[in-house]
């Protein structure tokens, strides 16, 4: 997945906003029941977005980050 956000718009919170659409849709929508994203270790602003979201990180291996949302952790959050 990705959200691209031009770069005079960057930090405003869209990207978080994004990454909640992205997850509504997927857990409510379409019924997925997990969401997994792997990106470098040193984009922190991504990280710090997932983790906003409610993403938790399951691991890192050789520079690079896997985090994931369940749609049980994510609808719990929402309440």
């Amino acid at each position: 997945m990705g959200i691209v956000i031009y770069a005079p718009e960057r930090g405003k919170g869209y990207g978080r906003q994004g990454l909640r659409l992205l997850a509504d849709r997927a857990f409510l929508v379409d019924g997925v029941e997990r969401l997994h994203n792997d990106f470098e270790t040193t984009r922190d602003a991504a990280y710090h977005i997932h983790r906003a979201v409610g993403f938790r990180e399951t691991g890192r291996e050789g520079g690079v980050i896997q985090l994931e949302l369940t749609r049980e952790d994510y609808l719990r959050g929402r309440v």
